[in-house]
Protein backbone atom coordinates (compact mmCIF):
# COMPACT_ATOMS: atom_id res chain seq x y z
CA UNK A 1 0.00 0.00 0.00
CA UNK A 2 1.50 3.35 -0.94
CA UNK A 3 0.46 6.82 0.25
CA UNK A 4 2.00 10.19 0.99
CA UNK A 5 2.05 12.43 4.06
CA UNK A 6 -0.29 14.99 2.48
CA UNK A 7 -3.18 12.57 2.50
CA UNK A 8 -3.54 12.27 6.24
CA UNK A 9 -4.30 15.87 7.08
CA UNK A 10 -6.59 16.28 4.09
CA UNK A 11 -8.48 13.09 4.78
CA UNK A 12 -8.80 13.96 8.46
CA UNK A 13 -10.29 17.31 7.47
CA UNK A 14 -12.68 15.47 5.19
CA UNK A 15 -13.63 13.11 7.98
CA UNK A 16 -14.23 15.99 10.36
CA UNK A 17 -16.55 17.68 7.90
CA UNK A 18 -18.72 14.70 7.03
CA UNK A 19 -18.10 11.67 9.20
CA UNK A 20 -20.04 10.08 11.99
CA UNK A 21 -23.44 11.67 11.53
CA UNK A 22 -26.71 9.90 12.13
CA UNK A 23 -29.49 9.97 9.60
CA UNK A 24 -33.10 10.84 10.38
CA UNK A 25 -35.28 7.83 10.98
CA UNK A 26 -36.51 7.94 7.40
CA UNK A 27 -33.05 7.50 5.86
CA UNK A 28 -32.57 4.50 3.61
CA UNK A 29 -30.44 1.64 4.87
CA UNK A 30 -27.06 1.34 3.17
CA UNK A 31 -27.88 -2.21 2.04
CA UNK A 32 -30.60 -0.96 -0.30
CA UNK A 33 -29.33 -0.29 -3.86
CA UNK A 34 -29.51 3.35 -4.91
CA UNK A 35 -32.31 2.68 -7.39
CA UNK A 36 -34.53 1.44 -4.57
CA UNK A 37 -33.87 4.33 -2.21
CA UNK A 38 -37.11 6.12 -1.38
CA UNK A 39 -35.23 9.34 -0.75
CA UNK A 40 -34.43 9.56 -4.46
CA UNK A 41 -37.87 8.83 -5.92
CA UNK A 42 -38.33 12.48 -6.84
CA UNK A 43 -40.64 13.10 -3.87
CA UNK A 44 -39.35 15.58 -1.34
CA UNK A 45 -40.11 15.21 2.39
CA UNK A 46 -43.50 16.66 3.23
CA UNK A 47 -44.99 15.87 -0.18
CA UNK A 48 -47.27 13.17 -1.48
CA UNK A 49 -46.72 11.41 -4.77
CA UNK A 50 -48.09 14.37 -6.68
CA UNK A 51 -45.82 16.87 -5.01
CA UNK A 52 -48.67 18.63 -3.14
CA UNK A 53 -47.83 19.74 0.41
CA UNK A 54 -49.71 17.31 2.69
CA UNK A 55 -49.04 19.00 6.00
CA UNK A 56 -49.38 22.65 5.13
CA UNK A 57 -52.55 23.31 7.11
CA UNK A 58 -52.91 23.49 10.86
CA UNK A 59 -55.93 21.20 10.88
CA UNK A 60 -54.03 18.37 9.12
CA UNK A 61 -56.49 18.30 6.28
CA UNK A 62 -53.87 17.78 3.61
CA UNK A 63 -54.29 20.10 0.62
CA UNK A 64 -55.51 23.58 1.43
CA UNK A 65 -57.11 23.93 -1.95
CA UNK A 66 -60.90 23.63 -2.05
CA UNK A 67 -62.89 22.64 -5.12
CA UNK A 68 -62.72 26.15 -6.48
CA UNK A 69 -59.12 26.76 -5.51
CA UNK A 70 -59.90 30.19 -3.96
CA UNK A 71 -62.26 31.97 -1.52
CA UNK A 72 -64.90 34.46 -2.59
CA UNK A 73 -65.26 36.56 0.56
CA UNK A 74 -61.71 37.40 1.62
CA UNK A 75 -60.13 37.38 -1.79
CA UNK A 76 -57.21 35.30 -0.43
CA UNK A 77 -56.30 32.06 -2.16
CA UNK A 78 -56.36 29.10 0.23
CA UNK A 79 -53.43 27.66 -1.77
CA UNK A 80 -51.31 30.70 -0.91
CA UNK A 81 -52.36 30.64 2.72
CA UNK A 82 -51.40 26.99 3.07
CA UNK A 83 -48.05 27.53 1.41
CA UNK A 84 -47.29 30.42 3.74
CA UNK A 85 -48.16 28.32 6.79
CA UNK A 86 -45.91 25.44 5.69
CA UNK A 87 -43.04 27.70 4.71
CA UNK A 88 -42.67 29.67 7.91
CA UNK A 89 -39.79 29.36 8.06
CA UNK A 90 -38.90 28.25 4.52
CA UNK A 91 -35.55 26.96 5.78
CA UNK A 92 -36.62 24.73 8.67
CA UNK A 93 -33.21 23.09 9.19
CA UNK A 94 -31.39 26.45 9.08
CA UNK A 95 -28.76 25.28 6.56
CA UNK A 96 -29.10 28.34 4.32
CA UNK A 97 -31.26 26.66 1.69
CA UNK A 98 -35.05 26.92 1.39
CA UNK A 99 -37.16 23.80 0.95
CA UNK A 100 -38.20 22.71 -2.53
CA UNK A 101 -41.85 22.99 -1.45
CA UNK A 102 -41.21 26.63 -0.62
CA UNK A 103 -39.59 27.51 -3.92
CA UNK A 104 -36.06 26.68 -2.84
CA UNK A 105 -33.70 23.82 -3.79
CA UNK A 106 -33.23 21.94 -0.47
CA UNK A 107 -34.58 18.44 -1.10
CA UNK A 108 -34.67 17.57 2.63
CA UNK A 109 -35.30 20.60 4.79
CA UNK A 110 -35.31 18.47 7.95
CA UNK A 111 -31.61 17.54 7.60
CA UNK A 112 -29.09 20.42 7.75
CA UNK A 113 -26.45 18.19 6.12
CA UNK A 114 -28.55 17.76 2.98
CA UNK A 115 -28.57 20.71 0.55
CA UNK A 116 -27.09 21.69 -2.82
CA UNK A 117 -23.32 21.63 -2.66
CA UNK A 118 -23.12 19.15 0.24
CA UNK A 119 -20.53 16.38 0.07
CA UNK A 120 -22.28 13.41 -1.50
CA UNK A 121 -20.40 10.19 -0.87
CA UNK A 122 -18.86 8.30 2.00
CA UNK A 123 -19.23 9.46 5.58
CA UNK A 124 -15.68 8.57 6.55
CA UNK A 125 -13.78 8.26 9.78
CA UNK A 126 -10.01 7.85 9.89
CA UNK A 127 -7.76 6.54 12.63
CA UNK A 128 -4.06 5.69 12.88
CA UNK A 129 -3.52 2.03 13.75
CA UNK A 130 0.29 1.88 13.64
CA UNK A 131 3.34 4.02 13.05
CA UNK A 132 5.68 3.15 10.19
CA UNK A 133 8.45 5.72 10.60
CA UNK A 134 11.03 4.30 8.24
CA UNK A 135 8.94 3.06 5.36
CA UNK A 136 5.48 3.84 4.15
CA UNK A 137 4.02 0.35 4.34
CA UNK A 138 3.68 -0.30 0.64
CA UNK A 139 3.14 -4.03 1.16
CA UNK A 140 -0.23 -4.30 2.93
CA UNK A 141 -2.75 -7.14 2.87
CA UNK A 142 -6.04 -7.39 4.77
CA UNK A 143 -8.71 -10.07 5.24
CA UNK A 144 -11.79 -10.30 7.49
CA UNK A 145 -12.83 -13.34 9.48
CA UNK A 146 -16.31 -14.71 10.14
CA UNK A 147 -16.56 -12.82 13.45
CA UNK A 148 -15.95 -9.41 11.83
CA UNK A 149 -12.32 -8.98 12.87
CA UNK A 150 -9.96 -7.57 10.25
CA UNK A 151 -6.50 -9.15 9.99
CA UNK A 152 -3.73 -7.05 8.45
CA UNK A 153 -0.17 -7.96 7.40
CA UNK A 154 2.25 -5.25 6.31
CA UNK A 155 5.89 -4.30 5.93
CA UNK A 156 7.35 -2.20 8.74
CA UNK A 157 10.71 -0.58 9.41
CA UNK A 158 12.19 1.96 11.77
CA UNK A 159 13.88 5.19 10.71
CA UNK A 160 17.04 4.29 8.85
CA UNK A 161 15.66 0.82 8.22
CA UNK A 162 18.06 -0.87 10.65
CA UNK A 163 15.13 -2.94 11.89
CA UNK A 164 12.40 -4.14 9.58
CA UNK A 165 10.06 -7.02 9.06
CA UNK A 166 6.49 -8.18 8.55
CA UNK A 167 3.99 -6.91 11.07
CA UNK A 168 0.56 -8.25 11.88
CA UNK A 169 -2.39 -6.72 13.68
CA UNK A 170 -6.01 -7.57 14.24
CA UNK A 171 -8.85 -5.07 14.42
CA UNK A 172 -11.96 -6.02 16.37
CA UNK A 173 -15.43 -5.26 14.93
CA UNK A 174 -15.35 -1.98 16.88
CA UNK A 175 -11.92 -1.20 15.31
CA UNK A 176 -9.92 -1.70 18.50
CA UNK A 177 -6.34 -2.69 17.65
CA UNK A 178 -5.44 -6.12 19.03
CA UNK A 179 -2.49 -8.50 18.61
CA UNK A 180 -0.23 -5.92 16.99
CA UNK A 181 3.14 -7.63 16.74
CA UNK A 182 6.19 -8.20 14.60
CA UNK A 183 5.51 -11.54 12.96
CA UNK A 184 8.78 -11.86 11.04
CA UNK A 185 12.03 -9.94 10.98
CA UNK A 186 15.47 -10.31 9.47
CA UNK A 187 18.90 -9.12 10.53
CA UNK A 188 20.50 -10.18 7.25
CA UNK A 189 23.04 -7.41 6.50
CA UNK A 190 22.25 -7.80 2.80
CA UNK A 191 18.52 -7.39 3.27
CA UNK A 192 16.81 -4.93 0.97
CA UNK A 193 13.15 -5.26 1.91
CA UNK A 194 11.65 -7.70 4.41
CA UNK A 195 8.06 -8.87 4.25
CA UNK A 196 7.21 -7.53 0.81
CA UNK A 197 4.35 -8.72 -1.43
CA UNK A 198 2.37 -9.83 1.61
CA UNK A 199 -0.83 -11.84 1.20
CA UNK A 200 -3.14 -12.94 4.02
CA UNK A 201 -6.10 -15.28 4.44
CA UNK A 202 -8.02 -16.40 7.54
CA UNK A 203 -9.38 -19.90 8.08
CA UNK A 204 -12.66 -20.96 9.69
CA UNK A 205 -10.94 -21.15 13.10
CA UNK A 206 -9.94 -17.49 12.67
CA UNK A 207 -6.26 -18.39 12.33
CA UNK A 208 -4.40 -16.02 9.97
CA UNK A 209 -2.04 -17.37 7.31
CA UNK A 210 0.40 -15.29 5.28
CA UNK A 211 2.79 -15.50 2.36
CA UNK A 212 5.52 -12.96 1.53
CA UNK A 213 9.11 -12.60 0.36
CA UNK A 214 12.34 -11.19 1.73
CA UNK A 215 14.46 -9.37 -0.79
CA UNK A 216 18.24 -9.03 -0.61
CA UNK A 217 20.15 -6.18 -2.20
CA UNK A 218 21.68 -8.75 -4.56
CA UNK A 219 18.24 -9.13 -6.17
CA UNK A 220 17.61 -12.58 -4.67
CA UNK A 221 14.26 -13.41 -3.06
CA UNK A 222 13.37 -15.83 -0.28
CA UNK A 223 9.75 -16.94 -0.20
CA UNK A 224 7.97 -17.58 3.10
CA UNK A 225 4.58 -18.78 4.20
CA UNK A 226 3.41 -18.99 7.79
CA UNK A 227 0.51 -19.32 10.20
CA UNK A 228 -0.34 -17.96 13.64
CA UNK A 229 -1.46 -21.09 15.48
CA UNK A 230 -2.16 -20.62 19.17
CA UNK A 231 -0.97 -17.02 19.03
CA UNK A 232 2.53 -17.96 17.83
CA UNK A 233 3.87 -17.52 14.32
CA UNK A 234 5.73 -20.29 12.50
CA UNK A 235 7.17 -20.09 8.99
CA UNK A 236 8.60 -22.26 6.27
CA UNK A 237 10.27 -21.51 2.95
CA UNK A 238 9.05 -24.01 0.33
CA UNK A 239 10.83 -24.33 -3.00
CA UNK A 240 9.41 -22.62 -6.06
CA UNK A 241 8.32 -19.43 -4.37
CA UNK A 242 9.29 -15.97 -5.50
CA UNK A 243 7.86 -12.44 -5.47
CA UNK A 244 4.29 -11.40 -6.23
CA UNK A 245 2.53 -13.76 -3.84
CA UNK A 246 -1.20 -14.50 -3.62
CA UNK A 247 -2.85 -16.85 -1.12
CA UNK A 248 -6.14 -18.77 -0.86
CA UNK A 249 -7.29 -21.36 1.66
CA UNK A 250 -9.34 -24.48 1.02
CA UNK A 251 -12.08 -25.50 3.50
CA UNK A 252 -9.71 -28.13 4.90
CA UNK A 253 -7.17 -25.40 5.70
CA UNK A 254 -4.68 -26.30 2.97
CA UNK A 255 -2.81 -23.41 1.37
CA UNK A 256 -2.94 -22.56 -2.32
CA UNK A 257 -0.40 -19.96 -3.41
CA UNK A 258 0.43 -18.29 -6.72
CA UNK A 259 3.67 -16.41 -7.29
CA UNK A 260 5.05 -14.43 -10.20
CA UNK A 261 6.27 -16.52 -13.03
CA UNK A 262 3.49 -17.89 -12.78
CA UNK A 263 3.98 -20.82 -10.35
CA UNK A 264 1.44 -22.59 -8.14
CA UNK A 265 2.33 -24.02 -4.70
CA UNK A 266 0.16 -26.06 -2.36
CA UNK A 267 0.46 -28.16 0.79
CA UNK A 268 -2.78 -30.02 0.08
CA UNK A 269 -0.85 -33.29 0.06
CA UNK A 270 0.72 -32.64 3.45
CA UNK A 271 3.92 -30.98 2.24
CA UNK A 272 4.47 -28.26 -0.31
CA UNK A 273 4.74 -29.03 -4.00
CA UNK A 274 4.97 -26.60 -6.90
CA UNK A 275 4.10 -26.63 -10.57
CA UNK A 276 4.38 -24.12 -13.42
CA UNK A 277 1.18 -22.44 -14.60
CA UNK A 278 2.08 -19.90 -17.28
CA UNK A 279 4.36 -16.98 -18.06
CA UNK A 280 3.17 -13.79 -16.44
CA UNK A 281 3.09 -11.59 -13.37
CA UNK A 282 0.75 -10.09 -10.76
CA UNK A 283 -1.06 -13.41 -10.13
CA UNK A 284 -4.21 -13.67 -8.00
CA UNK A 285 -5.70 -16.96 -6.82
CA UNK A 286 -9.09 -18.37 -5.74
CA UNK A 287 -10.29 -21.78 -4.58
CA UNK A 288 -13.92 -22.35 -5.58
CA UNK A 289 -16.63 -24.42 -3.81
CA UNK A 290 -16.07 -27.36 -6.18
CA UNK A 291 -12.40 -27.58 -5.21
CA UNK A 292 -11.08 -26.00 -8.41
CA UNK A 293 -8.13 -23.58 -8.27
CA UNK A 294 -8.25 -20.43 -10.41
CA UNK A 295 -5.33 -18.12 -11.16
CA UNK A 296 -5.78 -14.75 -12.87
CA UNK A 297 -2.63 -12.98 -14.02
CA UNK A 298 -1.16 -10.34 -16.30
CA UNK A 299 0.43 -11.69 -19.47
CA UNK A 300 2.51 -9.77 -21.97
CA UNK A 301 -0.50 -9.33 -24.23
CA UNK A 302 -3.49 -9.18 -21.87
CA UNK A 303 -5.18 -10.57 -18.79
CA UNK A 304 -5.58 -14.34 -18.55
CA UNK A 305 -7.35 -16.97 -16.47
CA UNK A 306 -5.85 -20.39 -15.71
CA UNK A 307 -7.87 -23.29 -14.25
CA UNK A 308 -6.37 -26.32 -12.56
CA UNK A 309 -8.12 -29.53 -13.53
CA UNK A 310 -7.35 -33.23 -13.14
CA UNK A 311 -5.26 -33.16 -16.30
CA UNK A 312 -3.31 -30.01 -15.44
CA UNK A 313 -3.79 -26.34 -16.19
CA UNK A 314 -5.95 -24.88 -18.95
CA UNK A 315 -5.47 -21.26 -19.88
CA UNK A 316 -7.82 -18.76 -21.49
CA UNK A 317 -8.08 -15.05 -22.17
CA UNK A 318 -10.12 -12.50 -20.23
CA UNK A 319 -8.98 -9.68 -22.52
CA UNK A 320 -6.30 -9.45 -25.20
CA UNK A 321 -4.49 -6.16 -25.65
CA UNK A 322 -3.84 -4.95 -29.18
CA UNK A 323 -1.91 -1.77 -28.38
CA UNK A 324 1.85 -1.72 -28.72
CA UNK A 325 3.59 -1.88 -26.39
CA UNK A 326 0.89 -3.59 -24.30
CA UNK A 327 0.39 -2.36 -20.73
CA UNK A 328 1.31 -4.49 -17.74
CA UNK A 329 -1.99 -4.31 -15.86
CA UNK A 330 -2.54 -4.47 -12.17
CA UNK A 331 -4.96 -7.32 -11.45
CA UNK A 332 -7.16 -8.01 -8.45
CA UNK A 333 -9.52 -10.94 -7.86
CA UNK A 334 -12.22 -12.07 -5.47
CA UNK A 335 -14.79 -14.86 -5.47
CA UNK A 336 -18.29 -14.83 -3.98
CA UNK A 337 -20.03 -17.69 -2.19
CA UNK A 338 -21.54 -19.02 -5.41
CA UNK A 339 -18.13 -19.42 -7.00
CA UNK A 340 -18.47 -16.41 -9.32
CA UNK A 341 -15.11 -14.80 -10.07
CA UNK A 342 -14.86 -11.02 -9.98
CA UNK A 343 -11.79 -9.34 -11.47
CA UNK A 344 -10.67 -5.75 -11.89
CA UNK A 345 -7.68 -4.66 -13.95
CA UNK A 346 -6.24 -1.60 -15.64
CA UNK A 347 -5.48 -1.33 -19.33
CA UNK A 348 -3.46 1.85 -19.10
CA UNK A 349 -6.42 3.93 -20.27
CA UNK A 350 -9.37 2.50 -18.33
CA UNK A 351 -10.43 0.39 -15.37
CA UNK A 352 -12.21 -2.82 -16.40
CA UNK A 353 -14.44 -5.13 -14.37
CA UNK A 354 -14.86 -8.74 -15.51
CA UNK A 355 -17.22 -11.37 -14.11
CA UNK A 356 -17.39 -15.14 -14.64
CA UNK A 357 -20.15 -17.27 -13.08
CA UNK A 358 -19.14 -20.77 -12.01
CA UNK A 359 -18.68 -22.80 -15.20
CA UNK A 360 -19.60 -19.79 -17.33
CA UNK A 361 -17.81 -17.32 -19.57
CA UNK A 362 -16.27 -13.93 -18.91
CA UNK A 363 -18.23 -10.71 -19.37
CA UNK A 364 -16.44 -7.34 -19.24
CA UNK A 365 -17.46 -3.75 -18.72
CA UNK A 366 -15.64 -0.44 -18.34
CA UNK A 367 -15.80 1.11 -14.89
CA UNK A 368 -14.06 4.39 -15.68
CA UNK A 369 -11.79 5.69 -18.41
CA UNK A 370 -9.40 7.51 -16.08
CA UNK A 371 -8.15 4.65 -13.90
CA UNK A 372 -4.56 3.78 -13.19
CA UNK A 373 -4.14 0.70 -10.94
CA UNK A 374 -6.84 -1.40 -9.23
CA UNK A 375 -5.79 -2.62 -5.82
CA UNK A 376 -8.65 -4.57 -4.28
CA UNK A 377 -12.11 -5.79 -5.18
CA UNK A 378 -14.87 -6.97 -2.88
CA UNK A 379 -18.43 -8.26 -3.19
CA UNK A 380 -20.82 -6.54 -0.81
CA UNK A 381 -23.45 -8.39 1.21
CA UNK A 382 -26.18 -7.19 -1.16
CA UNK A 383 -24.32 -8.52 -4.21
CA UNK A 384 -22.91 -5.25 -5.50
CA UNK A 385 -19.20 -4.94 -6.25
CA UNK A 386 -16.73 -2.44 -4.84
CA UNK A 387 -13.30 -1.65 -6.28
CA UNK A 388 -10.53 0.42 -4.72
CA UNK A 389 -8.04 1.79 -7.22
CA UNK A 390 -5.34 4.38 -7.71
CA UNK A 391 -5.35 7.13 -10.29
CA UNK A 392 -2.50 9.39 -11.24
CA UNK A 393 -3.63 12.98 -11.68
CA UNK A 394 -1.22 15.37 -13.34
CA UNK A 395 -0.18 18.03 -10.88
CA UNK A 396 -1.79 16.21 -7.94
CA UNK A 397 0.01 12.86 -7.90
CA UNK A 398 -1.54 9.54 -6.92
CA UNK A 399 -5.08 9.65 -5.58
CA UNK A 400 -7.46 7.05 -4.13
CA UNK A 401 -10.73 6.22 -5.87
CA UNK A 402 -13.58 3.89 -5.02
CA UNK A 403 -16.08 2.51 -7.53
CA UNK A 404 -19.34 0.72 -6.69
CA UNK A 405 -21.74 -1.07 -9.00
CA UNK A 406 -25.47 -0.47 -9.01
CA UNK A 407 -28.48 -1.16 -11.20
CA UNK A 408 -27.80 2.11 -13.02
CA UNK A 409 -24.12 1.43 -13.67
CA UNK A 410 -20.83 2.17 -11.94
CA UNK A 411 -20.45 5.10 -9.57
CA UNK A 412 -17.01 6.45 -8.71
CA UNK A 413 -16.51 8.10 -5.35
CA UNK A 414 -13.92 10.78 -5.92
CA UNK A 415 -11.28 11.32 -3.29
CA UNK A 416 -9.10 13.91 -4.96
CA UNK A 417 -6.69 14.08 -2.04
CA UNK A 418 -3.14 13.47 -3.29
CA UNK A 419 -1.99 10.45 -1.32
CA UNK A 420 1.17 9.22 -3.02
CA UNK A 421 -0.34 5.75 -2.58
CA UNK A 422 0.13 2.63 -4.63
CA UNK A 423 -2.02 0.11 -2.74
CA UNK A 424 -5.34 0.34 -0.90
CA UNK A 425 -6.97 -2.68 0.73
CA UNK A 426 -10.78 -2.51 1.00
CA UNK A 427 -13.18 -5.01 2.60
CA UNK A 428 -16.75 -4.92 3.87
CA UNK A 429 -17.38 -5.57 7.57
CA UNK A 430 -20.78 -5.32 9.20
CA UNK A 431 -22.25 -3.06 6.53
CA UNK A 432 -19.21 -0.75 6.54
CA UNK A 433 -16.35 -0.42 4.10
CA UNK A 434 -12.91 -0.58 5.70
CA UNK A 435 -9.84 0.66 3.83
CA UNK A 436 -6.30 0.13 5.08
CA UNK A 437 -3.47 2.20 3.64
CA UNK A 438 -0.31 4.05 4.66
CA UNK A 439 -0.11 7.79 5.04
CA UNK A 440 2.75 9.96 6.18
CA UNK A 441 4.58 7.20 8.01
CA UNK A 442 1.41 5.83 9.58
CA UNK A 443 -0.80 2.85 8.88
CA UNK A 444 -4.32 4.23 8.60
CA UNK A 445 -7.78 2.71 8.77
CA UNK A 446 -10.57 4.49 6.95
CA UNK A 447 -14.18 3.46 7.55
CA UNK A 448 -17.24 4.55 5.62
CA UNK A 449 -20.71 3.44 4.62
CA UNK A 450 -21.47 3.69 0.92
CA UNK A 451 -23.85 4.35 -0.52
CA UNK A 452 -25.88 5.81 2.33
CA UNK A 453 -29.05 5.98 0.22
CA UNK A 454 -29.27 9.72 0.78
CA UNK A 455 -29.10 12.37 -1.93
CA UNK A 456 -26.93 14.74 0.09
CA UNK A 457 -26.40 17.34 -2.62
CA UNK A 458 -29.95 17.19 -4.05
CA UNK A 459 -28.87 16.23 -7.55
CA UNK A 460 -31.33 13.35 -7.82
CA UNK A 461 -28.89 10.53 -7.04
CA UNK A 462 -27.37 9.27 -3.77
CA UNK A 463 -23.85 9.46 -5.21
Amino acid sequence: MRLHPTVLSAVLMLAASCGGRERPSGATDASVPPTDAGRDSGTVPGEDGGGTPDAATADGGGSTADAGGSTEDGGVSTDDAGADAGCTPADRDDDGYDAVACGGDDCDDDDPLVHPGALDGPDRTVEIIDSIPGYEGQEIAAAPDDAGDLHVAYHWSNTGRTDEGLRYLRLTPSDVVADREEAHRSTDPLRSRIGRDAAIAVDSSRVPHVSFVDQRNTGAYTFFTGSREGGTWSFESPAGGTQGTALALAPDGSKHIAVAGVTYLTDAGGSFTNEPVATGRNPRIAYDPSGTVHVVYAATDGVRHAIRGTGGWTDGSIEDFTVSPPPIPGVTLTMDGAGTLHVAYGTGSELVYARRPAGGTWARETVTTTAYVPDSITVLADGRVGIAFIEYVSGAGYTMRFAFSSASGWHVVDDTTACGCYDVEMVERGGRMSIVYSAGGNLALGTFVIPDGVDDDCDGTPW
